[in-house]
C-alpha cells in the first residue's frame, strides 16, 4: 500500500483533502489486503474510528449522507416476492411451481434473464422496494467486512440508505406506481413455472423473448384496462395481440422512467456508478440535474415530475450540456465532488489502517 502521512483527515467545503494525501491514493484490492490482515479487535477499532470521523464531521458533502443514516429498525422489512395465481386469475391455466434459483433451470432463466446491473459492488442492509414503494430492510446488518469494503470502494456510510430514500422520494407517479408493483412479480412461463429471483421486469428488461401466460395477460388487463373480459384460453386473435401491445408498450414507458431514477439514485452516491450499459448515457445528464437541484432529493423529484415527457426531458438537458459553460460546469463539479469523495474515504482508511497498525 502506498503510504500515507499521518495528519489528522481535514475536509474543506470542496473536498480539497489537502491535509491527508497519500503519496498515491490505495486502490480497493490493496485496502481490502490490510484489512483482511488484522485481528477482529483491530478491524473493530478501525471502524470505530471511521465512524466517527465521518458522523462528525460539519462538512457539508459528508453531512448530505450522515443526515440520512437511521437504525435499520426503522425500515420494514423487504417483502417475499410473490408471483399472480392462476386459481384467481385463470383457473384453466397449469398450477404454478416455484423453481429455486440455485436449480439448474433456475441458473438457466438467470442467464437468460439477468437483472440489470445496478451498484453491485455495494453491500446493502437496504435496499428499494419497488413493490411496496418504500426503502425497505434486506438484512439486519452489514457485517465488518462489508462496511469496510464500502468505504474502501468510495463509498460513504449508509449509501445504500441514501439510494433507497432518494429512490422512495423519485418514485412517486401513482400510474408508474401500480406499473411497479405489476411489474415486480416474479416471472413465469406458460408452463406454470415461476422463477425465483426474476421479475417480470429484469425479464422484460433484459431484451430477450418473454413469454406471456395468460395469467399475467389477464391480471394486466383487470388492473390496467378495467374489464373482466379475458378469459383463459385467450383465444389467438387481434384482440390478444393488442392487449400484448399494450402490456408490451407499458413495460417500454416503465423502463424508461425507472431507469432514469435509478441512474439519478446511483448519481447521488457516486461519480461513475457501475449500471447497466444501456443506461450509461443518462450518467452525465443526471449529474448535470443533480447539480441543478443541488443534490437535493426533493428538487430532484419536482425537476423529473415536471418533466414527464422524458425525451423531451433528455433533449433539454443535451441542448443545455451542448451549448452552456454553466451547465457543463455544473455537470463537472457532481461528479467532481463524489470522485473526491471516495478518494477521501480511500484515504481516511488507508489513514486508520496504518494508525492501528502502529505505523
Amino acid at each position: 500500500m502506498s503510504s500515507v502521512r499521518l495528519l489528522p483527515p481535514v475536509l474543506c467545503g470542496a473536498l480539497t483533502l489537502t491535509a491527508l494525501r497519500c503519496q498515491e491514493t490505495p486502490t480497493t484490492d490493496e485496502l481490502l489486503a490490510s484489512w483482511r490482515a488484522l485481528d477482529a479487535g483491530k478491524r473493530a477499532a478501525v471502524l470505530g474510528a471511521i465512524e466517527r470521523r465521518l458522523q462528525t464531521d460539519a462538512d457539508p458533502i459528508l453531512q448530505r449522507f450522515s443526515a440520512r443514516l437511521r437504525g435499520l429498525a426503522a425500515y420494514p422489512p423487504l417483502g417475499k416476492p410473490v408471483h399472480f395465481d392462476p386459481a384467481q386469475l385463470a383457473p384453466a391455466a397449469p398450477p404454478r411451481t416455484v423453481v429455486a434459483r440455485d436449480s439448474a433451470a433456475g441458473r438457466a432463466a438467470a442467464a437468460q434473464f439477468h437483472k440489470p446491473p445496478f451498484l453491485d459492488d455495494l453491500a446493502c442492509a437496504v435496499v428499494y422496494d419497488w413493490a411496496a414503494g418504500k426503502a425497505a430492510r434486506c438484512k439486519d446488518s452489514l457485517g465488518p467486512d462489508e462496511q469496510f469494503a464500502n468505504l474502501a470502494r468510495g463509498y460513504p456510510l449508509g449509501a445504500d440508505q441514501a439510494v433507497a430514500q432518494v429512490l422512495e422520494l423519485l418514485d412517486d407517479d401513482p400510474e408508474q406506481r401500480q406499473l411497479a408493483e405489476y411489474f415486480e412479480h416474479l416471472y413465469a412461463d406458460r408452463d406454470g413455472h415461476v422463477f425465483a429471483g426474476i421479475s417480470l421486469f429484469d425479464a422484460y428488461a433484459s431484451g430477450k423473448l418473454v413469454e406471456m401466460p395468460d395469467v399475467e395477460a389477464i391480471a394486466y388487463a383487470r388492473q390496467f384496462l378495467a374489464t373482466q373480459s379475458f378469459v383463459s384460453p385467450i383465444p389467438a386473435d387481434r384482440r390478444r395481440e393488442r392487449l400484448y401491445q399494450k402490456i408490451h408498450a407499458a413495460m417500454d414507458e416503465h423502463r424508461q422512467v425507472r431507469t432514469l431514477r435509478l441512474v439519478a439514485a446511483a448519481t447521488f452516491v457516486r461519480a461513475a456508478p457501475s449500471v447497466d450499459p444501456t443506461w450509461q448515457p443518462l450518467v452525465d445528464r443526471c449529474h448535470y440535474l443533480w447539480g441543478e437541484c443541488d443534490f437535493d432529493p426533493k428538487a430532484m423529484a419536482k425537476r423529473l415530475h415536471d418533466g414527464k415527457d422524458r425525451r423531451a426531458l433528455l433533449a433539454t438537458i443535451d441542448q443545455q450540456l451542448a451549448h452552456s459553460e454553466v451547465a457543463i460546469a455544473q455537470r463537472d463539479a457532481s461528479k467532481k465532488q463524489l470522485a473526491d469523495l471516495a478518494i477521501f474515504l480511500r484515504e481516511l482508511a488507508a489513514f486508520e489502517l496504518k494508525r492501528v497498525q502502529g505505523q
